[in-house]
């Protein structure tokens, strides 16, 4: 310390460098260490975290973590639910599955001759199903209904069919009360020897039955079933018809050779007494001759399978002639007659030889 002028103290500054105040700019100061003009900048310091984003960040993900698993717990539910299991069997018929679709019985079938892949092959092959569509689901407690609707796509006529499936609840999932239906088909009937059920000769059948189509055929092309029988899970118990019919192109050759055996009879050559004969009066047999007037088929005539079976064929036609004919009066004498008339012709052929035509009353 040194005494200055007019009595007065100093502080005096320590002895070294004199260290200049930085520059109010930031610049450094002309005394600074002088870094590269390429070094980077230092880096910004971070202000505080706050705990308060961290734990709404943390909330918002468990709460996405909450949503996924409920997706994944529901997706499992509904694969294991009424609708699900109700499309799995339907999906396995329709894939000729089955023993699958035996898998989804509460109760499997003790006895099930028909339901074998086999069987189901001859059903898909008659009709396959398709399209299916889930309409409804009721659901209470434990038991399940699901309606559905199908289509049996017989070849050039496909059916839509309306069911009903009845589930009950099995542990964490669904199965059917029943996978089939108790069918029964009495036999006899027109042509029903010539019929076939799932390739074999058709008798007496009844069992269950998987939805579907009938595994119903013929063993003659001359012989087709008509009306599409089939089973729906809907219904306990079925007792479904069967219609039988002559086949167009067997029909066609029945008319045609009654056509020619016709002809043949109203030819001038002809005798034949099993020839037609002009009804009323008092005809004499093998005394029509002719022309028609019209063909067989033009004058609709009826052919159908015969009651007797045994692949007859019955045939029955009023074919337009135009005709001579001879008749007896009351004294037994011929009279001559010449006019346009109509003749009821009957006849029978077979499925095997539909060409053989052999005259038959009309009893």
């Amino acid at each position: 310390m040194t005494e200055g002028q007019g009595g007065g103290h100093q502080t005096s500054a320590p002895d070294g460098p004199e260290w200049p105040a930085p520059p109010a700019d930031g610049r450094q100061s002309p005394g600074a260490l002088a870094l590269p003009v390429e070094a980077p900048a230092a880096p910004v310091p971070l202000g505080p975290r706050h705990s308060g984003l961290l734990f709404a960040g943390a909330a918002v993900s468990a709460a996405i973590a909450l949503v996924l698993a409920g997706i994944v717990v529901n997706n499992f539910l509904d694969s294991r639910g009424p609708r699900a299991v109700a499309t799995r069997y339907l999906a396995a018929i329709a894939d000729g599955d089955a023993s699958t679709a035996l898998a989804y019985a509460a109760h499997p079938p003790t006895s099930a001759p028909y339901l074998t892949d086999r069987v189901l092959a001859e059903q898909l092959r008659l009709a396959r199903l398709t399209r299916v569509l889930v309409r409804g689901v009721r659901q209470s407690g434990g038991t399940a209904t699901v309606l559905v609707s199908y289509v049996l796509d017989f070849a050039g006529d496909p059916v839509t069919q309306q069911d009903r499936i009845d589930l009950i609840k099995h542990g964490s999932s669904w199965r059917l009360r029943r996978v089939a239906t108790d069918v029964t088909l009495p036999g006899g009937g027109p042509g029903a020897d010539r019929l076939t059920f799932a390739g074999r000769p058709f008798t007496s059948i009844s069992g269950l039955i998987f939805p579907g189509a009938l595994p119903i055929g013929t063993d003659t092309a001359a012989v087709v079933v008509t009306n599409h029988p089939a089973v729906r899970l809907t219904d306990d118990s079925s007792f479904p018809a069967v219609d039988a019919e002559v086949s167009a192109d067997t029909r066609r050759q029945v008319e045609d050779a009654l056509g020619v055996a016709l002809t043949r009879c109203l030819s001038a050559e002809s005798v034949d007494p099993r020839c037609p004969v002009v009804p009323g009066g008092r005809p004499v047999p093998g005394s029509l001759h002719g022309s028609l007037v019209r063909t067989i088929a033009e004058s609709s005539p009826r052919v159908t399978l015969s009651a007797r079976g045994n692949g007859v064929i019955e045939v029955s036609a009023a074919a337009q002639l135009n005709a001579e004919w001879r008749t007896w009066d009351f004294n037994n004498l011929e009279q001559a007659r010449h006019e346009i008339t109509t003749v009821t012709v009957n006849a029978v052929s077979s499925v095997d030889s539909p060409r053989s035509i052999i005259w038959a009353s009309g009893e």
